[in-house]
């Protein structure tokens, strides 16, 4: 495929995001006031029943699970409800998650233009069934496939005829690598899904998932994916050594905890965007 490299489609998409950063600061509102209305009730539990005790600081060091009985026996309404909030929140962030990606696309589609917000809730809202039919076939086949490796290591697990555990380990860390590569190819396969739905603009996706799936094992594609793996592998190990440095420092654990979350929605929009520019010039559909 002439064109754009790996390269410079990675690039495309940080211009694209930096020409329209604003809809980042959109989806960081929303996914923060998200997860404070999950977590809030389960967060003034724990503060409730620990808050004046020392259980908090040895938590830090060691999990106590009798901390736990302990809560459901004496706040256990108010632990179920705050769990059923946090469930109620999973089930809220599929969608928003499967929304804010059709905005994303839509705005990736505007080339090369500084774009306004409605655009992003126009495109979420255009795509959304396309896309969540997409994710639920994603969905299921990444458990479908967790499901096959976690059978088959059960089935291989003879727990009165090992040895030792040098076996196990072995296969237990050999499915978790056949796992992650797995996924890896799901999410190229994911990507140029959502790029050739937006393109063909059809109710239906098969077409555009027949195509996606051709193109997933092209080796520029895998390449792609690798190069925004690895920009987020190192982002993640900075912040996890600035953790580190910043040790029971409160607020700047905070900030940075914050700005990693900036860079994980960053990378949703650069990965997809970098996707749009790798396909841009073959016709499609």
């Amino acid at each position: 495929m002439s064109g754009m490299s790996c390269t410079a489609s990675y690039l495309a998409g940080w211009r694209s995001l930096l020409r329209n950063w604003k809809v980042l600061l959109l989806t960081y509102g929303i996914n923060v006031l998200l997860a404070f209305i999950a977590v809030g009730p389960l967060s003034n539990l724990l503060t409730r029943s620990i808050g004046r005790t020392t259980l908090g600081e040895k938590i830090s060091s060691t999990f106590d699970y009798t901390l736990i009985t302990d809560i459901i026996r004496h706040e256990g309404s108010a632990f179920e409800i705050s769990l059923a909030v946090v469930g109620s929140f999973m089930m809220l962030y599929l969608p928003w998650a499967v929304f804010y990606q059709g905005g994303y696309m839509s705005i990736i589609r505007n080339d090369n233009t500084r774009v306004k917000l409605k655009e992003f809730w126009r495109g979420g809202a255009e795509y959304f069934f396309r896309y969540l039919r997409l994710t639920i076939y994603t969905l299921g086949s990444t458990l479908f496939v967790l499901y096959i490796l976690s059978r088959l290591l059960i089935n291989e697990v003879q727990p009165f005829n090992l040895d030792s555990e040098g076996p196990l380990m072995t296969q237990f860390w050999g499915s978790i690598l056949v796992f992650l590569i797995i996924t890896f190819i799901i999410g190229i396969f994911k990507e140029l899904a959502k790029n050739l739905i937006a393109a063909s603009d059809k109710k239906m996706i098969s077409t555009a998932n027949l195509l996606a799936i051709k193109g997933t094992f092209r080796s520029r594609a895998i390449f792609l994916s690798l190069i925004n793996l690895l920009v987020l592998f190192v982002a993640a190990a900075l912040y996890f050594l600035l953790r580190k440095l910043i040790g029971s420092h409160l607020i700047p654990a905070i900030i940075i905890g914050q700005l990693f979350l900036i860079y994980r929605l960053a990378y949703k929009y650069i990965r997809l965007a970098s996707y749009y520019y790798y396909l841009k010039p073959e016709p499609m559909l």
